[in-house]
């Protein structure tokens, strides 16, 4: 696809209402379809519209690299499904996935043990010598037992991300050959499943989503969804994974209106609106929230936003980003 096709492709998808109404509807079967069938598994499912600025970035790299007959791009809306925690107690009913389930779980829970009771052993070698704080051969005691609690706290945390990480890569596969999914007119593009495991710790799976019926007033529609474990996630954001760490992907908060006038705040907004994605995010009450202007704004900047509390307390304070705009669709769970 040339450069234009794929700019038109882009706007429609993030501005056409059908498509824009679809995404909702799609956002919650993702949610409802995971909180009916493993209501005690701890998810959270968002979706984000690309930027005009990433979709720029993209679109020039993919045709100049792929040339015009190759270049397409999925990503244009992306879902996302962060598995935070699996119970002990958690099946699939599939036997082969559960017999391997059942493993990282039983490590996990063997890792969480083994925490607990260094945990103990400290708070009790505490309370036992406190009177011998000063000695050397306290201080020497007590560095051997927390070096022991450090190496117990990064087994816990491995054991707990490969259990996530498992449930997060059969979760993609099983959404995507459901019947919630298919009965919106939706299939797997053929050869995008691909699992990522990079050095710099992105670990996820990543899936593109189609309608190919003529006849759906959705027809065309599609979509990327990702699944992570809770670390990987963290590591995808804030960690040696984040986009942030590529070449041109610096999230730099914007000039803040200094006189304030009508059009200083209008040329912020464009600012805002070029650079910060729209947020949907799914809540267990089984409806969409379509997030306000401010809540992308603090969602995209947090990090630079905690560094510069001035500038927070004044975006709160006047509200040019809109804190109401947000919306709500609810469905049938």
């Amino acid at each position: 696809m040339t450069y234009e096709e794929l700019e038109r492709e882009y706007q429609e998808m993030i501005s056409k209402p059908v498509y824009m109404e679809f995404t909702n509807i799609v956002l919650a079967t993702i949610g409802n379809h995971i909180a009916k069938k493993y209501p005690d598994l701890s998810v959270d499912v968002k979706q984000r519209d690309k930027t005009e600025k990433s979709f720029q970035k993209k679109a020039k790299d993919h045709v100049r690299l792929e040339g015009e007959d190759k270049a397409m791009l999925y990503d244009y809306l992306g879902f996302r499904i962060v598995v935070t925690d699996v119970p002990y107690d958690f099946r699939t009913e599939i036997s082969d996935i559960d017999s391997e389930l059942e493993k990282l779980l039983t490590k996990k829970m063997d890792a969480e043990e083994a925490l607990n009771a260094e945990k103990f052993l400290y708070n009790d070698f505490i309370l036992r010598f406190t009177s011998e704080k000063s000695s050397d051969l306290y201080k020497i005691a007590e560095d051997e037992i927390l070096k022991n609690l450090e190496h117990l706290k990064a087994e816990y945390v491995i054991a707990k991300d490969d259990s996530e990480l498992f449930v997060s890569d059969f979760l993609i596969k099983e959404l995507s050959n459901s019947k919630q999914i298919q009965n919106l007119g939706i299939t797997p593009i053929p050869g995008r499943l691909i699992i990522h495991r990079k050095e710099n710790g992105y670990f996820a799976t990543h899936n593109s989503w189609i309608v190919g019926d003529e006849n759906s007033k959705y027809y065309g529609w599609k979509c990327e969804v990702q699944s992570k474990s809770s670390l990987r996630e963290y590591l995808a954001h804030d960690g040696p994974a984040s986009h942030t760490e590529r070449p041109g992907k610096k999230r730099i908060l914007p000039p803040y209106p200094i006189d304030m006038t009508q059009g200083s705040i209008e040329a912020y907004r464009k600012i805002v609106e070029y650079e910060v994605p729209q947020y949907r995010v799914y809540r267990r009450t089984g409806d969409v929230r379509v997030c306000s202007t401010l809540e992308n704004f603090l969602h995209y900047h947090k990090k630079s936003l905690l560094k510069n509390p001035n500038y927070l307390q004044r975006l709160i304070k006047d509200d040019i980003l809109n804190s109401s705009n947000y919306k709500i669709f609810s469905f049938e769970n």
